[in-house]
């Protein structure tokens, strides 16, 4: 079904509604600032036009956040590695358990999607071979 055609289907509080649902702190939060009830959001939420919108807005929106933070991520290892020449030695310290611990999970998070990947192959190569 075509995008314009899904969105037209809303009404215009759903299309008002949801931006202030989903930028809220809890969704208790956000039906109180839009005026609606549990229920209605609920009902809403039945529908696959509302549904599918509530979900490509917060998707869009968890991507900015991502994006955001990855920009920050450069100048924050910048500044750890500034903090590993810091003349306080706790400083020092800290900056040092925080390079080892990120370099540690990091290193945790590469093997697991090598493993990841290793199994893909795997299970793709079965399947080919029993086609």
């Amino acid at each position: 079904m075509n995008k314009n055609k899904q969105k037209a289907r809303l009404s215009r509080k759903q299309l008002q509604a949801i931006p202030l649902i989903i930028e809220s702190k809890t969704i208790s939060g956000g039906l109180k600032t839009a005026g609606l009830n549990r229920s209605t959001f609920y009902l809403w939420m039945k529908q696959d036009s509302f549904k599918a919108e509530f979900e490509k807005q917060i998707k869009f929106l968890l991507d900015e956040s991502s994006f955001q933070l990855k920009q920050s991520f450069s100048q924050a290892a910048t500044v750890m590695d500034d903090l590993l020449w810091a003349t306080n030695e706790s400083v020092r310290l800290r900056a040092a358990q925080g390079v080892i611990d990120n370099v540690m999970k990091f290193s945790e998070f590469e093997n697991i999607l090598k493993k990841l990947n290793e199994l893909e192959v795997k299970i793709n190569a079965k399947f080919e071979e029993s086609d």
